[in-house]
């Protein structure tokens, strides 16, 4: 389950399970880094599976990172994820899609997506080089688009029967 054997990833994770006062799933959406997707599971089982009743993976995606380099600036154009969303009378709640971009701002993000997404409003951006920046790490610029190489996975894993290491 290795996602690369010679370098770590930044992973944004989407954990589902329920929680007392609602009626529905919940979700939350975390990020850390670690070298392969064995320790991001088990990361995240050992952080939500006993915050969450039926506590589950539902998907993520990993992006190559490397150690920061301090002296070196971030790159004019950076990556930014937008979180849309859209309200129809086909669907009891809010659909909910999210997109990378390269922008050189958070307003550009959000001008580039809106183009190409009609009737979908933008509910969160995050600036990813910055995430990353935070947690010491900077984004490898691996993709074709100027953005990282992103590794996408859209699974349904149940902490319950991820085996404790």
């Amino acid at each position: 389950m290795r996602s690369s054997p010679i370098m770590d990833h930044l992973y944004i994770v989407e954990i589902g399970g329920k929680r007392q006062d609602c009626l529905f799933e919940s979700h939350l959406v975390h990020a850390l880094v670690a070298p392969d997707e064995a320790a991001m599971i088990e990361r995240c089982r050992a952080t939500f599976a006993y915050q969450l009743q039926a506590a589950h993976i539902d998907g993520w995606v990993g992006l190559p990172v490397e150690r920061d380099d301090p002296f070196q600036p971030l790159p004019r154009t950076q990556c930014y994820l937008v979180e849309l969303g859209r309200n129809t009378a086909d669907f009891l709640r809010e659909q909910h899609d999210y997109r990378f971009v390269a922008a050189s701002d958070g307003r550009e993000a959000i001008a580039r997506i809106r183009a190409g997404m009609p009737g979908w409003h933008v509910d969160t951006v995050v600036n990813i080089d910055r995430l990353a920046l935070d947690r010491g790490w900077r984004l490898r610029r691996d993709g074709p688009d100027g953005l990282p190489a992103r590794h996408q996975v859209s699974r349904y894993l149940p902490f319950d029967r991820v085996p404790a290491p």
